[in-house]
């Protein structure tokens, strides 16, 4: 629907973040509210992917942040892993005064993915195998070519890799999709 209609898939979103909200301020149990508050998170998240095709990085940041809150009200570290994944990409992409924030949020990640996962952030990128510190702050990049985009994506299946590294990647495979170069999961690009 999204690619087919995106208005009518954002309005029919919209209408379900809103549902979601009336279920949780309905709710007569705990468990009714931590379910109720999941749901909406999960909810808003998918209209920020929406929002951020129409409406540009600043309005789905916010729905990511009031996302990634009601994720930690309700302590579900998995939907805290995606969100943070989606923001920090968000932040990433933008121009230079997003850096720091995706940092600290992959950081943030990064903590959370040790706990619920097992797994440490890694050291280097999977592709150029040069050092990647995935809680510093990034550079735009300053010449033409991919690999000299040292920018750092987090892709679906929370793997970390220089976006320079991704993009020639992608058209290595030659089409709007690929496998991971680590796990072979499938990833799209937006």
């Amino acid at each position: 629907l999204v690619n087919d209609d995106p208005k009518r898939a954002r309005q029919l979103l919209e209408h379900a973040v809103d549902i979601r909200k009336r279920q949780v301020e309905t709710a007569s149990s705990t468990q009714e509210i931590a379910e109720g508050q999941r749901s909406w998170a999960a909810t808003l998240t998918n209209l920020a992917g929406i929002v951020l095709l129409q409406d540009g990085v600043q309005p789905a940041v916010s729905l990511y942040e009031q996302a990634l809150e009601l994720s930690e009200l309700t302590q579900n570290p998995h939907n805290q892993a995606q969100i943070l994944l989606q923001l920090s990409n968000t932040y990433e992409l933008q121009s230079d005064d997003g850096r720091e924030k995706a940092a600290e949020l992959r950081s943030k990640l990064g903590q959370v993915m040790k706990r619920v996962f097992g797994r440490a952030t890694p050291d280097t990128c999977m592709v150029c195998l040069e050092a990647m510190n995935v809680s510093a702050v990034t550079k735009m990049p300053t010449g033409k070519m991919d690999n000299e985009d040292k920018r750092i994506t987090v892709m679906e299946c929370f793997h970390f890799i220089h976006t320079g590294c991704l993009t020639a990647w992608m058209k290595k495979q030659g089409s709007n999709s690929a496998n991971c170069p680590q796990c072979k999961k499938r990833i799209n690009l937006v």
